[in-house]
């Protein structure tokens, strides 16, 4: 599947309408052709040829029309694809070439039309993104002329994906040259570095890393580097700023108590220190949204023996505290994730005795989305019923935002003997669920979930094999889809793997984790 990608931001709508190759359109806005036809041409239309690389369309026409109609009819004389075929994720560039014309539509597939943007001598140019493999083989393109007052006969087109099969492995490391460990977070750099940030055993003791590498996998000896050598610390995320500063979240210990801490750096600079947590804090996760807004989500201390989730920014906390029928400090929430979007998105669980429940019963978590707006401080919660089936219990475990601003959650749920099962569950703003997909039993609850520009979230995980083992696990799925678009698994010997961390890039998703010896690993897979 292709996603468009339009200059002008807009994007041709759902990935779950149709499996269309939509348009990145060159024009300053995307807009449905007036024209109609009947894609592929109509009886006594125009004959289309189709030759070699860069593949060349030319039309012929067979119009009964008079001459003087011909004369000054819209056309299209040739369409160009390049590359032809095209074998790496990218753009396919559209050139058309036609006469008498005002305008070009492109359709392709069942996709809205795009105007093509006007070019010297005729043209008129557009792109084609292409973003997987799933995609692959010949596509049509029918192209549509009109003039101010008349429209011309449609001609089609066709180009060819050949791009690596999706989910196939370009990289696989896991060196030994820093010691054991593994990675807890992957963001991309300017879409040319990839930053992976971890934790390793330095003589005994636990210590955080960042590791460079390029879009191909490479590095050198001043790609990686300790944040702080003198402290006990394990990483636990990562954001990249717009002014390429790299946002650490760990958790250190110091004078015998763990708190969390934020850094911040640019590659190359010694970190600083941006804010550390008190104790009894927690924190589990960061978002960025721009500029310095930067927050660690978590859960602190409330009164009684209750805690409240959490957020700290650079200079300033807020707590929530989930408290159904205004009963608070009854249940204990804790955040696993966060993101922006044009608020703050906060999962996680709810422990406590829920509305259908009675105190004899065990305390149980659910679920929960949180929604916040942090200029007016205001708080909506959105917690989980029963279920599915017999469950009693759900937690929240990773969270992304898709192309449309929908929420994509990774849950675990069991019953009250808790053996936990994956879903991937997507919910509106507001907190409607309106897709679900359960997870095979031989595959643990996602680590981590990404969002890809193809359309399909993606999940990083661990299959079980037997009882004592485990590959590290990636898989993509489209919303509603049960079975994976692709997966890619890795165990080289019986031991216990497990991919954790997730980035993707145009043309690549890169996940990271463990390898069954216990060192930092890292994939390359093909989209």
């Amino acid at each position: 599947m292709v996603m468009a990608l339009l200059h002008a931001g807009c994007v041709q709508a759902a990935y779950d309408e149709a499996r269309a190759l939509p348009v990145t359109s060159s024009s300053s806005t995307a807009q449905e052709s007036t024209a109609g036809w009947v894609p592929g041409g109509t009886a006594g239309g125009p004959v289309e040829t189709v030759t070699g690389a860069g593949s060349t369309t030319e039309v012929a026409s067979s119009s009964s029309a008079t001459t003087d109609e011909l004369a000054t009819a819209p056309a299209v004389l040739a369409v160009v694809f390049s590359p032809e075929p095209i074998t790496a994720a990218g753009m396919i560039a559209v050139e058309v070439t036609a006469e008498h014309a005002a305008g070009v539509a492109m359709q392709l597939d069942d996709a809205a039309p795009i105007e093509l943007s006007p070019a010297p001598m005729g043209k008129f140019v557009g792109e084609i993104s292409v973003e997987t493999g799933l995609a692959n083989g010949m596509h049509a393109a029918t192209f549509v002329p009109r003039s101010d007052d008349s429209v011309g006969e449609p001609m089609t087109g066709h180009y060819t994906i050949a791009l690596p099969s999706p989910g196939s492995e370009a990289l696989w490391d896991a060196p030994p040259d820093f010691g054991k460990g593994q990675i807890a977070a992957i963001e991309v750099l300017d879409e040319a570095e990839v930053i992976a940030f971890g934790t390793l055993q330095v003589n005994g003791a636990p210590r955080c890393f960042l590791h460079r590498r390029d879009l191909h996998g490479q590095y050198s000896d001043d790609d990686f580097a300790l944040v702080d050598a003198d402290t006990n610390c394990a990483a636990i995320d990562l954001v990249i700023g717009e002014d390429a500063s790299i946002w650490m979240l760990m958790a250190v210990i110091e004078n015998g108590e763990t708190r969390w801490r934020l850094m911040r750096t640019t590659w190359g600079a010694a970190p600083v220190v941006a804010r550390t947590g008190l104790a009894g804090e927690v924190a589990l996760a960061l978002a960025y949204g721009g500029g310095e807004k930067v927050v660690a989500c978590g859960t602190g201390p409330s009164p009684g023996m209750s805690r409240d989730a959490r957020i700290w920014g650079l200079g300033e906390s807020q707590a929530f505290d989930y408290a159904p029928n205004g009963k608070a400090n009854e249940f204990a929430e804790t955040v696993r994730d966060c993101k922006y979007t044009d608020r703050l998105v906060m999962v996680g669980e709810a422990n406590g005795f829920h509305d259908e429940e009675v105190f004899q019963l065990p305390a149980r978590d659910r679920m929960f989305v949180l929604e916040t707006e942090l200029e007016t401080k205001d708080g909506a919660w959105h917690v989980a019923e029963l279920g599915p089936g017999t469950n009693t219990q759900s937690r929240a475990t990773a969270l992304v935002i898709d192309a449309v601003g929908r929420y994509v959650i990774g849950v675990s749920t069991c019953m009250d003997l808790c053996q936990p099962a994956g879903e991937l569950r997507i919910y509106e703003p507001g907190g409607k669920l309106v897709e679900l997909t359960p997870l095979p039993a031989d595959v643990m609850p996602p680590r981590e979930i990404a969002w890809s520009p193809a359309g399909y979230m993606v999940m990083a995980s661990v299959r079980r094999v037997g009882d004592d083992y485990t590959e590290f696990l990636v898989q993509a799925f489209y919303p509603g889809e049960f079975d994976p678009a692709w997966s890619y698994d890795k165990a080289t010997a019986a031991a216990l793997y497990q991919a954790s961390a997730l980035a993707i890039t145009s043309g690549m998703v890169i996940a990271g984790g463990r390898d069954g010896d216990g060192y930092p690993a890292i994939a390359y897979l093909y989209p």
